[in-house]
């Protein structure tokens, strides 16, 4: 028995990797035909937010097939910028969603402007409430690139139409 007959098919999608200590990969990120958590083919998000520590990432620069990968930490990721999906199933997910544009502000000196797409309960669908949700990696759509920023290395994050209400200071009261 040869390591192959323990292969997965996969399908490969081609991504850049910011990393915190400012190194950017190019190469292909491996997805699973089928997704654990909804119906089709398993998505850059669903691989970055599903609890393994590490994925390959096969250089851009290495030839088929010997194709050799390098094994990433999530941790050490600032973002992964890949090409917007198109298909039907992320239309459909923004459309049920509200669009909030935000400037994120990275560990990495590096601002991203982009859109977001909150689909939270009601009561619970602030930018605030999506910085705070369960996933670790978080989506914005700019202009035709979509980046999957670590939510650790945002360092602040600005709402362009924001949601919150922010009290008086206790200094405006006097």
């Amino acid at each position: 028995m040869s390591d192959s007959d323990f292969q997965l098919e996969t399908h490969s999608q081609r991504v850049e990797v910011l990393l915190r200590n400012g190194r950017c990969l190019s190469g292909w990120m491996f997805l699973r035909p089928a997704a654990g958590r909804h119906l089709g083919a398993e998505t850059i998000e669903d691989r970055l937010n599903e609890s393994n520590s590490f994925f390959p990432l096969a250089s851009e620069l290495a030839q088929a097939p010997t194709r050799e990968a390098l094994l990433i930490a999530k941790a050490c990721i600032v973002y992964v910028k890949a090409q917007k999906p198109t298909d039907d199933r992320s239309r459909s997910a923004r459309a049920s969603s509200s669009e909030v544009r935000v400037s994120l502000e990275l560990t990495c000196d590096e601002s991203i402007t982009g859109m977001i797409y909150v689909a939270l309960p009601q009561g619970r669908s602030r930018t605030l409430d999506w910085l705070n949700g369960q996933n670790t990696f978080l989506p914005v759509i700019v202009e035709k690139q979509i980046y999957y920023v670590n939510r650790d290395a945002i360092c602040t994050a600005k709402d362009h139409n924001p949601s919150v209400t922010v009290p008086p200071l206790a200094a405006e009261n006097s």
